[in-house]
């Protein structure tokens, strides 16, 4: 019973769910159009100058772009290696010397074929005085950092 009447109220419901929709459209639009004139009248970059930028650095002749490119390397310091920075005196150090130490050489010196012999736990202490010791490094590094 009341199938008639449901199937009017359910057209009438769907005629007005139509109408709010054509509504909220409506005020949608209306609210995009404000917004787009108020944009317009506050936005704080001009596209014209950026293409203007663009354009320009695309006008520079083939020389002005590399005296431009030179001024920018004068004003930072020059690239070199970090032996050619160093403010000690002398040549390198024992430890420098051993990192650059071929493998094959000290594979079978003593000090590796010892830690070879180590016991599991002396490796496992070895390895966290070490890493205290690392950490003890860092802070000290720290401390001297100038703020």
């Amino acid at each position: 019973g009341g199938g008639a009447r449901g199937g009017a109220l359910s057209a009438a419901a769907a005629a007005d769910a139509q109408l709010d929709a054509r509504a909220t459209a409506a005020a949608h639009a209306a609210a995009a159009a404000a917004l787009a004139a108020t944009d317009a009248a506050t936005t704080a970059v001009d596209t014209a100058d950026i293409m203007a930028h663009v354009r320009r650095n695309a006008r520079q002749t083939y020389e002005q772009r590399v005296a431009s490119m030179r001024a920018g390397r004068d004003e930072r310091e020059k690239f070199t290696s970090k032996l050619n920075r160093r403010e000690r005196a002398g040549g390198d150090t024992n430890r420098e010397k051993e990192k650059r130490k071929p493998h094959q050489l000290t594979k079978h010196s003593e000090k590796a074929r010892a830690k070879m012999r180590e016991a599991m736990w002396e490796k496992t202490a070895r390895a966290r005085r070490h890493k205290v010791s690392q950490a003890k490094g860092r802070k000290r590094k720290r401390k001297d950092r100038v703020h």
